[in-house]
């Protein structure tokens, strides 16, 4: 079975003063068009626009897409010319304005107070309207304001892994701020060696069994990682506070929040820096050692807030793929639950934070104390093993269980 990854092309240093009037009358007429449905929505006249971009009138009338686009179509510029283009301005709009009817409930009556925001920073160009001269420089779009086979040139002065951008047609954003177009391509992964072990860990909030590698080998939290940590859970304290609040009760105003999502932000890419460093050291381990490296899929960092898991999952797949090191992302359901001798489950067994004793009576290790990282990470390198005998290819399995691999692979 063929495995691939996702990975960004990038061109930028492009000369985007060759649409930039095309790009700032799109941007216009979006504006107008969002304004109009808002309008329609607050008289009332209309009332629901569905994820599958129907809209729903109040004297019953229901529009798709097309015949949506086809009755605003006054709202566009006379010299508008490219259909398909202004079809997708529509759909994009409607998708903006059914996610608020999602959130909000579809029905008479609802408002919408402030205008959705379209800040039009980038485009996203499906593959009919894109081409590209690579020995040349030079990017080829299509607007609204382009006609039949006509396209405006755009050069650019830098690229990166275009070498992999084999497609004839392709797709992608247009980052308007930042002067560069970006498209996802497929790489194929090939393992660089054949496994002769697994290497497996599990993940803790517990600083001084951070990282529990299957070998027995125990990582603490670094002291700036963990400090970082801390002062994201600060933070996160600030926002969470107001999360649920109205507006007018919310102790940070708009601004202020702004201010604090910035910090955030910051915080985090500082944390992401140091976990990558942790994640290059656990690649080499396990590349020098030829161990296939089982990732503990666990999710991190929403709920019970960020102790550096969540940054360390992506970066030791993305790593793994770039390098060829074998690996699987598994499923982390019952792992700290499961004992690793028997597979016996039992919501109890975890006493403590360090303590894991079996509960089933026909167990060799039936009411010994084991230790509950170890454990976890022996249940993940289990998973990963019978994962290798299905023959299941490497890649992020996280959300997919044992029965569901035994089914898709087991009669390959």
């Amino acid at each position: 079975m063929k495995v691939t990854f996702k990975r960004n092309c990038k061109v930028w240093g492009c000369d985007l003063s060759y649409i930039k009037s095309d790009i700032d009358r799109t941007n216009k007429t979006t504006r107008r068009i969002s304004k109009h449905i808002r309008e329609l929505i607050n008289s009332g006249q209309i009332i629901n626009i569905s994820r599958n971009g129907y809209v729903k009138y109040s004297n019953g009338e229901e529009l798709t897409k097309a015949q949506f686009k086809n009755k605003i179509n006054h709202l566009f510029d006379e010299d508008a010319v490219n259909e398909s283009l202004k079809r997708e301005v529509v759909i994009y709009i409607l998708e903006r304005y059914a996610g608020y009817f999602g959130r909000n409930g579809a029905k008479r009556g609802l408002k919408i107070n402030s205008p959705i925001t379209i800040k039009g920073k980038s485009f996203y160009l499906k593959d009919a309207f894109v081409t590209i001269d690579k020995e040349n420089k030079a990017l080829y779009f299509q607007t609204m304001y382009t006609g039949r086979g006509e396209k405006r040139k755009v050069p650019f002065k830098f690229s990166l892994n275009l070498d992999r951008l084999v497609r004839k047609k392709f797709g992608g954003n247009l980052v308007i701020r930042q002067n560069c177009f970006i498209v996802a391509v497929d790489v194929d992964f090939t393992p660089l060696y054949k496994a002769e072990d697994v290497l497996a860990f599990d993940m803790n909030q517990s600083e001084k069994d951070w990282l529990y590698l299957s070998n027995g080998i125990v990582i603490e939290a670094p002291k700036n990682i963990k400090s970082l940590c801390d002062e994201i859970k600060v933070i996160n304290k600030k926002l969470d506070k107001d999360k649920k609040k109205k507006v007018a009760d919310r102790k940070y105003r708009s601004p202020e929040r702004r201010k604090i999502r910035l910090l955030w932000k910051k915080k985090h890419k500082e944390l992401k820096t140091l976990i990558h460093k942790v994640a290059e050291e656990l690649v080499d381990f396990a590349e020098n050692s030829r161990f296939l490296l089982a990732i503990d899929g666990v999710k991190a960092g929403q709920q019970s807030g960020t102790f550096g898991q969540d940054h360390l999952i992506p970066a030791l797949q993305t790593m793994c793929e770039n390098r060829g090191v074998p690996f699987y992302v598994v499923n982390p359901s019952y792992t700290s639950q499961a004992c690793s001798h028997c597979g016996h489950v039992s919501k109890t067994a975890r006493k403590t934070t360090d303590e894991y004793i079996c509960e089933n009576p026909d167990c060799e290790h039936y009411n010994i104390i084991q230790d509950a990282q170890n454990n976890g990470a022996q249940n993940v390198k289990q998973k990963a093993e019978k994962m290798i005998v299905l023959k299941v290819p490497n890649g992020n399995w996280s959300k997919n269980r044992l029965e569901f691999l035994k089914k898709k692979f087991a009669s390959q």
